[in-house]
């Protein structure tokens, strides 16, 4: 008899274990593995987790009108296309002075205008207005990238307009990032060709800002170029805020020094839409006319929790046939699922 008692004991305190622990285990939260922050970034799985409700337009503004021309087939594919359409420093001019700077542009590709050193010169804020009517359709491009000319690296502006048939004279205002916040920094090594990605931070309101890349070392071959960078949304199972740059193929390893700087106070916004990105889709929203002396950041926040991202957000001035519009543009890559996302425009005034 006592040995059944001992028996029931053993079992009823068997099942009070199991409980107690299966109730634990539900309370406990899932574990989510910590991510290197200075890892490269490289979403693979498509798999669609599932949307969040998309939530009407937060605040009430004009309707947004998707604007003209041109479409994704401009060369905003993802990776981007190489830059120079010549060999660097041929002709290369210096803007002298301060901005404003009056261009003239021409047809054909690329443009490059020297700045100065990459390692004095701050990240900047570039603002394009053209300054007379063209045909329907066009629109401006604009980077900041560093090249590497007479033994050192040069902070250099490329302009191109690929639709224009003839010169059009441009106003250029570089607004400086001195006196912006600076939440991420970061030296690393780029290898030839790689399209490297760095985590900064949680992607969220306020992470809008500008990519500074400043280039380090020596006796690489003159005209050795950073070819492109992008800062976007990508979730690697969370969404954070991803600097990509790529250094042009067969520049062996190029160190540098990234510094990102975000406008905060400085920056008004002027824009904000909850809104469903269509892949492949290169949607325009008017913001504004153009004008100088003002520069634009965009910020691209998810709804929903989903293996994505943001591969293009700008804001660019384009010809309707009428009038310079500074347009809104903003792209999900082609071959991915629809994406529910809040966007914000900031306006950063001039110096």
């Amino acid at each position: 008899m006592k040995k059944y008692l001992v028996l029931l004991v053993l079992v009823f305190t068997g099942i009070i274990i199991s409980y107690l622990l299966s109730s634990g285990n539900n309370l406990r939260k899932p574990y989510i593995p910590p991510i290197e922050l200075t890892a490269i970034i490289e979403p693979t799985s498509r798999t669609f987790i599932g949307p969040k409700t998309l939530a009407t337009a937060l605040v009430t503004l004009p309707e947004a009108v998707p604007s003209s021309t041109p479409t994704a087939a401009n060369g905003f594919q993802m990776p981007p296309t190489a830059l120079p359409d010549y060999v660097p420093g041929n002709s290369m001019a210096a803007l002298v002075g301060e901005s404003p700077f009056t261009i003239s542009l021409l047809p054909g590709g690329w443009q490059a205008y020297r700045i100065g050193p990459s390692a004095s010169s701050p990240g900047y804020l570039v603002d394009v207005t053209p300054l007379r009517p063209a045909v329907d359709g066009v629109h401006m491009e604009n980077k900041i990238l560093p090249v590497y000319l007479g033994g050192q690296w040069i902070d250099v502006l490329w302009l191109r307009s690929p639709e224009i048939q003839e010169p059009l004279p441009i106003q250029v205002d570089l607004i400086s990032t001195k006196g912006w916040t600076m939440p991420f920094q970061i030296d690393a090594v780029l290898k030839g060709g790689d399209w490297a990605g760095f985590a900064m931070f949680a992607n969220q309101e306020g992470s809008g800002g500008v990519l500074d890349i400043t280039p380090g070392g020596s006796g690489f071959q003159s005209g050795t170029y950073i070819e492109n960078t992008r800062v976007q949304p990508e979730f690697p199972g969370e969404w954070l805020q991803v600097a990509r740059v790529q250094v042009s193929q067969g520049s062996g390893e190029v160190p540098v020094h990234l510094t990102y700087y975000t406008p905060g106070s400085l920056g008004r916004e002027v824009f904000r839409q909850a809104m469903t990105l269509q892949p492949g889709v290169w949607s325009g929203f008017g913001i504004a006319p153009s004008s100088s002396r003002q520069g634009y950041v965009v910020e691209v926040i998810p709804l929903e929790t989903a293996d994505n991202e943001v591969s293009l957000s700008l804001v660019q001035a384009e010809f309707d046939g009428v009038t310079w519009t500074d347009v809104l543009r903003i792209m999900v890559p082609a071959g991915r699922l629809p994406l529910d996302a809040l966007v914000r425009v900031l306006v950063v005034p001039g110096s």
